[in-house]
């Protein structure tokens, strides 16, 4: 079988094979009618990847919340958003993010000081 296929089989079912409803399926249901999205698998080496999509100007830091139900998130995609630096302070909780993808007009270098010394 196509590694491609093997993935979409494993982001289709993951969810399922772990149980995940109540929070997290929650905030994946707010996430959607903004235009983002959440897609979660495991790779052949087995390392778990919950990527996080939310490239929307209506992505602002209240949005940014709901990333408190997504703590597995490795991969945040916040372009074209309307955050603040402010709203920096919710990817505290995101102990595996791996990669960010910042492009908001509404941060500034102050509000970077809040992903200091995050690993």
């Amino acid at each position: 079988m196509c590694p491609a296929v093997v993935f979409a089989l494993v982001l289709t079912l993951v969810p399922r094979i772990h149980g995940v409803v109540d929070g997290r399926a929650a905030a994946i249901a707010k996430i959607k009618p903004l235009g983002g999205f959440v897609l979660s698998g495991i790779l052949r080496a087995g390392t778990s990847v919950v990527l996080v999509s939310l490239n929307n100007k209506q992505i602002t830091d209240k949005t940014l919340a709901l990333l408190k139900a997504l703590p597995d998130s490795t991969d945040l995609s916040l372009a074209d958003s309307s955050i603040t630096s402010k709203g920096l302070a919710h990817l505290k909780n995101l102990k595996h993010l791996k990669r960010l993808h910042l492009a908001a007009p509404g941060v500034d270098y102050a509000g970077l000081e809040a992903l200091k010394g995050h690993q």
